[in-house]
């Protein structure tokens, strides 16, 4: 009886050796990321179906060939993982996340690394669509507030380790109420991308437009003085002169800008002291700039 169950024995352990083998097999043909086995010289010795699909090569190429080599030229050697961008034989671009895994020398036939490489193309989009929509306004595409105030903190760490000023302009529009009252709230909406279009292309590649609620908007523009702050509100009021066409008809808007700057300034205080002066604008009749001063806003 003892042989009996010495030899059962190992029957159901040759039998769990086979089923392990053959799980791992369907489970590596089977997968959605691709799979290479390569030697020391980094050469393929096996390549699962889905390797081939992701790469866009026929099974067979891949064999005898170095697929790290091929997505990341120059890789280093030991154990990594590394995202690249892919140019798919299909014309579509892909984000393949690769990884390496040395299996080491003691592995038999030589094999030198496992290589596996999945497509993150699609959560890649998702990741960088959720960072859009937290920082930037939906109506018009504008960094929102929690965005600008990002950008003002980078400037003033900029400012604070090499000098210079950074300007603040608030832009409050005049006579957008009537828009709305007139031709309806989508009309507004169309109206709000059409201003935000004609701020960014009124100011530098470098100077950040923003949307701060409503019809209100913020310019952020380093390494200006008052003179050149000024200059960039001129130019704004020239932009939002010209008539704006809506499908509802032909409207008219002007904007009040407060500027504000730093120095006297602390940067952080440049938004609330830009819109004090933008007040005060508005006060002189709208279609004005006014600038910020420690003794009381100018108007310009």
């Amino acid at each position: 009886m003892a042989n009996l169950r010495d030899v059962t024995d190992q029957v159901r352990t040759q039998d769990a050796l086979r089923l392990s083998g053959a799980l791992h097999q369907a489970m590596v043909e089977t997968a959605d990321e691709g799979i290479v086995v390569a030697g020391q010289d980094g050469t393929t010795r096996y390549a699962n179906p889905a390797m081939a699909r992701l790469l866009g090569i026929p099974a067979e190429r891949l064999y005898g060939s170095d697929p790290v080599s091929l997505l990341i030229p120059g890789a280093p050697d030991g154990g990594w993982r590394q995202e690249v961008a892919y140019a798919h034989p299909d014309g579509c671009d892909r984000i393949l996340q690769v990884t390496r895994s040395p299996l080491g020398r003691e592995v038999a036939d030589g094999l030198g690394s496992l290589v596996m490489v999945a497509d993150v193309t699609e959560r890649r989009r998702s990741e960088r669509a959720l960072r859009r929509r937290a920082l930037y306004e939906p109506l018009t595409g504008l960094p929102n507030r929690y965005l600008v105030l990002d950008r003002l903190e980078m400037a003033a760490a900029r400012q604070a380790r090499s000098g210079g000023s950074t300007a603040v302009l608030f832009l409050d529009l005049d006579r957008f109420k009537p828009v709305n009252d007139t031709h309806g709230h989508q009309a507004g909406d169309e109206l709000l991308r059409q201003v935000a279009a004609r701020l960014t292309g009124a100011v530098r590649a470098t100077d950040t437009v923003g949307r701060h609620g409503g019809d209100e908007f913020v310019i952020i523009c380093e390494d200006l003085d008052e003179g050149a702050a000024v200059s960039v509100a001129a130019r704004i009021h020239a932009a939002l002169r010209a008539p704006f066409e809506l499908t509802t008809g032909s409207v008219e808007v002007g904007g009040s800008i407060g500027v504000a700057l730093s120095p006297p300034y602390d940067v952080d205080d440049l938004v609330r002291q830009a819109d004090v002066a933008m007040y005060h604008a508005k006060g002189q009749g709208g279609g004005r700039s006014a600038v910020a001063h420690p003794d009381g806003a100018q108007s310009r």
